[in-house]
């Protein structure tokens, strides 16, 4: 009788491998959502920007500030040309046309509004410009969370002693 009562009052123990399972799932599936995680297939050096440029191929330049991007979108008849075959938004879940076609990194702003000013006025190109500025996800989520999982860490590591 008392054997019953023992196996009883035994609670299943909390498996600690779901935490990890949880935090590898993190780490795979975040990267995913949050850029299609593709690499940079369409990444554009200076001299075939400018040239997409002259050839008034840009629709669009959307320069991000904080990161030193400008995200390049093509015209309707650029994306028909033979070279823009690949130009394609690379984005899993956006296959609408909000994601770039290409992204073009930048040194000094300054320096590329100078030369994205001086190209376009000596060729009568005038794409739409805009300025924009983006965060992580990850980091905006870590900051917000971060210290509140670091109390509850210490804290259930001082309660267990």
């Amino acid at each position: 009788m008392s054997n019953t009562n023992k196996d009883q009052n035994k609670k299943p123990k909390f498996n600690y491998y779901w935490i990890y399972g949880v935090i590898f799932l993190f780490f795979i599936i975040f990267p995913i959502l949050n850029g299609g995680g593709l690499g940079d297939e369409n990444n554009i050096n200076q001299s075939q920007f400018y040239h997409y440029l002259k050839d008034g191929d840009i629709d669009k330049v959307d320069i991000v500030r904080n990161t030193g991007v400008a995200k390049i979108y093509l015209t309707k008849e650029a994306l028909e040309k033979e070279e823009h075959k690949n130009a394609k938004p690379t984005s899993i879940f956006s296959m609408s046309s909000t994601a770039p076609n290409y992204r073009y990194k930048f040194g000094s702003l300054e320096y590329f509004e100078g030369q994205l000013s001086k190209i376009t006025s000596e060729n009568d190109v005038h794409p739409e410009i805009a300025y924009s500025e983006e965060s992580s996800l990850l980091s905006d989520f870590l900051i917000g969370i971060l210290p509140f999982i670091l109390l509850i860490g210490v804290w259930i590591f001082i309660m267990r002693r």
